[in-house]
């Protein structure tokens, strides 16, 4: 694949028609000079701040009640099986680690944690053993999850992230999949920006025969150079990268459409499927889908084809919305736009001979509520507006929330004894609550879960029934 095809400063030079001409523009140059100069103090940050050029994030590591919990074991039983008295088929159970981990307090002052317990591989490697995996049964379908509307700043990319790491920390395969050109989900997990131009992106993917290189393929870990889908730090979590090239990919989505539109016509022929507009991103996804069972698409804050794509690839929706006058506004238009896309998808589904698009649940995540006065009166209005479609759980600003924001990380990364306790367990006692209410829906669609679906079912009729 092309090393610079992600380069800002090298996409306008696939403009040209003629190589040989040099064109001189100042009001370019300028651009290229903020470009290179914020693309510096990146660097810098990087290494000052971030791991070193070139590795990837540091996993945390889980106490033993941690791992116990995520497990679904008692503690003493987990203690026995890192001492060897009791084994799980006939193997034992890895001892924890212990490790000094150095803490600076808010007045600076450093100290040192020991540390005992284990990495989310190694709990996952212990749910094998002791068969603890949640996966869905072949015969159940992956939940494929677009967090999606047009307006921006209402926490889509945070919830996203933050999402696919709760889930795949319960032991799912998970993919996450970046379709903001801005890329701020590939910047979260992969903080370097020298890692960005190794990735083969959907530019890559949709301009390499014209460009006369190698198709990267949708998922091969053993070669990530040419891959869609990459390995991430976080272990059962995969990434499908975005970078500002795919601002281009997505023009070509319409120019193959109407092109392909043209030539069926004068040939007298059926449209090709892979090429219609709204199902690329589908496309894409159908061979590797069942390789996982949740699958998050992170969307761009703004009507475009991409946004349309992760709508028509999505089985389920979850919108994060502020309590905020504006937010609610641009989801009203949001809800009128999708009826009107999804009214004329679904008829041209049927005339090419495909299946009516439906919607396993849609969601509203209320987010970065404030707890003002006005922002409880909107939250309010929302609930009395879209009822059983709102989430019960509601997102705070939190202190936690902006560390971890300020830190590049999410807070699933940010170890316990690294904030005050109660600041901790407040806010992931929040983020669990709202992923799981996600998670009950998610098992309820999965048949084979169906007891499981029930006893969620009779747990939501007794709170109806008692508040």
């Amino acid at each position: 694949m092309p090393e610079n095809a992600a380069n800002l400063d090298t996409l306008g030079s696939n403009l040209s028609t003629d190589d040989t001409e040099v064109y001189q523009d100042p009001a370019a140059d300028k651009f290229i000079e903020l470009s290179n100069s914020a693309r510096q103090v990146l660097h810098n940050i990087a290494q000052s701040f971030y791991a070193p050029l070139g590795s990837k994030k540091e996993n945390r590591i889980y106490s033993i009640p941690e791992t116990a919990k995520l497990l679904s074991v008692d503690p003493s039983y987990l203690r026995k099986l890192a001492s060897g008295k009791v084994t799980v088929k006939g193997q034992p159970i890895k001892a924890a680690h212990i490790i000094d981990h150095e803490l600076t307090d808010a007045d600076g002052k450093k100290s040192i944690k020991r540390r005992r317990g284990y990495y989310l591989s190694e709990i996952n490697a212990m749910r094998d053993l002791l068969d603890r995996n949640p996966y869905r049964a072949p015969t159940d379908k992956p939940m494929i999850i677009a967090n999606q509307i047009f307006k921006g700043g209402g926490g889509k990319t945070t919830t996203s992230v933050n999402s696919a790491m709760r889930f795949a920390e319960l032991g799912y395969r998970v993919a996450l999949v970046d379709l903001d050109p801005q890329g701020s989900a590939t910047s979260l997990m992969f903080p370097n920006p020298d890692d960005w131009n190794r990735f083969a992106l959907l530019y890559d993917y949709y301009f390499a025969e014209e460009y006369g290189d190698v198709k990267p393929k949708v998922l091969d870990l053993n070669d990530p150079q040419n891959s869609l889908f990459q390995k991430t730090h976080w272990d059962r979590l995969l990434l499908l990268p975005s970078g500002i090239a795919n601002s281009w990919a997505e023009m070509r989505i319409p120019k193959d459409y109407y092109e392909e539109v043209g030539k069926a016509e004068k040939e007298k022929r059926p449209i090709n499927p892979d090429l219609l507009f709204w199902k690329r991103i589908e496309n894409i996804l159908l061979p590797i889908k069942d390789q996982f069972d949740i699958i998050i698409i992170d969307t761009p804050p703004s009507v475009s084809y991409f946004a349309l794509n992760a709508l028509w690839a999505s089985s389920a929706l979850l919108i994060p919305l502020p309590p905020q006058a504006l937010d609610f506004d641009s989801l009203c238009k949001f809800f009128e736009h999708i009826s009107e896309n999804v009214y004329g998808f679904n008829k041209k589904e049927i005339e090419h001979g495909g299946t009516p698009r439906t919607w396993d649940f849609i969601k509203i995540l209320i987010s970065r509520h404030t707890w003002t006065p006005s922002a409880r009166e909107i939250e309010a209005h929302i609930r009395q507006a879209f009822g059983a479609h709102v989430l019960n759980t509601v997102i705070k600003q939190t202190t936690m929330l902006e560390r971890a924001s300020l830190q590049n990380k999410t807070p699933y990364e940010i170890h316990p004894d690294e904030v005050p306790r109660e600041t901790y367990h407040r806010c992931m006692e929040m983020l669990n609550s709202a992923f799981g209410e996600i998670e009950d829906l998610i098992i309820a669609s999965w048949p084979s879960k169906s007891g499981h679906a029930r006893r969620i079912q009779d747990k939501l009729d007794m709170e109806v029934m008692y508040g």
